[in-house]
């Protein structure tokens, strides 16, 4: 399953590791229910789709989805095989073979913080900002993104949005997490059971523009289960089982909390980061199992299969797949293996906008000649082990488990890796939304990548 500022994330980073903004890297991997052989990895020069199970990828830039400069969207799938994502100025379609991306003519112009679908009945809810500074609002498609209606009423004025999620057990179940304008700013989940019709607020223990809270799951079976994620090191996941109106603290991590997600049965789920690696907890006993060493910026599942998102230079793999519960890994994407801009008809806004920039981001990747013959396929290692300790081996395909809704992001997740996700971006981000609120206008408020 965020960026505050567009152009602040790119102000925090050294200038010699910018990609449009941001350091090369993997926030999301997002899997086509309808095609098995298609899935997307999200990073932070673009989004790279691969239509051979992994096995070959090319790049759709940025400024083909319409977005750019440091921003970093949070995208899902639709059970149409749809890819859809928020932006700073609305909400970006991309539908059959993504040569172009159309508009939510309802939402443009509007801030889309947040997305998610509940794969149960195909519906997609939005985190939608208005301009002007008027009150967020969650709004709903159920006729497969092409239109959008408000469900219920406004949240607070005073709330800068960060996440959302709808139950999969109760559709009518929705959780918005953010940061209330008080004195002092704190970290809050606000909830609706009745379709937005009514909204409860609950202070999330030890939030704060500092360490503020992302939705990282809601339990697929039990309404009222979620789990918060705190953003900040060490990192820290709380559990609610009252619709979010008490936390506990359940995990806390060495270093930031980047990736988690959910077991289908809800009863373990995969969490990691960038120091801790990525581990298996047990969501009845608490029980924590080490898996792989990597730096775990995001998790998918897809049956036996675990995907993660790793550090490309230190875990040998952008994207990785794992079909030993996340004990090793190999290889599915590599940055430098990227084989291009995605093939498309001339005039089409991929070809238009995508081909005259690719040179220079072909040399910023180290991109190569990855095919057989010229150092292995594009998406498999040819022996040995992955610098990260995944062995390297022929990588799998990606299936049909639909779009990981809580945000691997890398928020779910984040995105593209969380390298800014640390208490010194998200509270420049909180000053800066709330300055353009004062002002009476959007605030440009984003989930780290990575995870929620």
């Amino acid at each position: 399953m965020l960026a505050l500022a567009v152009g602040l994330p790119a102000l925090l980073l050294p200038l010699g590791a910018r990609a449009n903004g941001a350091f090369p890297a993997s926030g999301q991997i997002l899997l086509d229910p309808t095609d098995a052989s298609r899935m997307w990895v999200s990073t932070s020069y673009g989004f790279a789709k691969s239509m051979d199970g992994g096995a070959t990828f090319t790049l759709v830039c940025e400024a083909a989805i319409g977005y750019g400069g440091g921003f970093h969207p949070h995208a899902a799938v639709s059970q149409t095989g749809a890819l859809f994502m928020g932006l700073s100025d609305g909400l970006a379609i991309g539908r059959g073979d993504t040569c172009a991306f159309e508009r939510a003519s309802s939402l443009e112009g509007s801030y889309v913080i947040d997305v998610s679908l509940d794969p149960s009945t195909g519906r997609a809810v939005a985190l939608v900002q208005p301009p002007n500074g008027a009150a967020p609002y969650v709004a709903a498609s159920e006729d497969d993104l092409v239109s959008f209606a408000k469900l219920g009423v406004d949240l607070p004025e005073k709330l800068t949005a960060l996440t959302l999620d709808a139950a999969p057990a109760d559709p009518s179940v929705i959780y918005v997490s953010g940061i209330l304008d008080a004195n002092p700013p704190r970290g809050v989940v606000i909830t609706s059971v009745d379709g937005g019709g009514v909204w409860q607020s609950a202070t999330v223990p030890g939030s704060d523009p500092r360490t503020a809270p992302f939705i990282a799951a809601v339990d697929p079976d039990d309404a009222g289960k979620l789990y918060v994620r705190l953003n900040g090191s060490p990192g820290r996941l709380l559990a609610s089982d009252d619709f979010a109106q008490t936390f506990e603290t359940v995990l806390t991590t060495t270093g930031f909390l980047h990736a988690f997600k959910l077991a289908p049965d809800g009863k373990s789920a995969y969490f990691g980061g960038s120091v801790a690696g990525l581990n298996l907890l047990d969501t009845t006993t608490l029980e924590e199992t080490a898996l792989a060493e990597i730096a775990a910026r995001c998790v998918a599942l897809d049956g036996e299969r675990v995907f993660a998102c790793g550090d490309d230079a230190a875990d040998g793999f952008t994207a990785g797949v794992s079909l030993d519960g996340g004990v090793t890994f190999e290889p599915v994407l590599r940055q430098a293996c990227i084989e291009g801009v995605l093939a498309c008809g001339a005039g089409a806004p991929v070809e238009e906008l995508c081909a005259p920039s690719w040179p220079a981001t072909a040399e910023l990747l180290g991109v190569v000649d990855c095919s057989p013959g010229n150092g292995g396929g594009g998406g498999a290692s040819t022996g040995g082990s992955s610098p990260g300790g995944a062995p390297a081996g022929a990588a799998g395909g990606s299936g049909g488990a639909g779009a990981p809704a809580d945000g691997e992001g890398c928020g779910a997740c984040s995105t593209s890796g969380e390298s800014r996700d640390g208490s010194v971006w998200v509270l420049g981000l909180f000053v800066v939304a709330y300055g353009r609120r004062s002002r009476s206008s959007p605030r440009q408020l984003h989930r780290p990548e990575g995870g929620r």
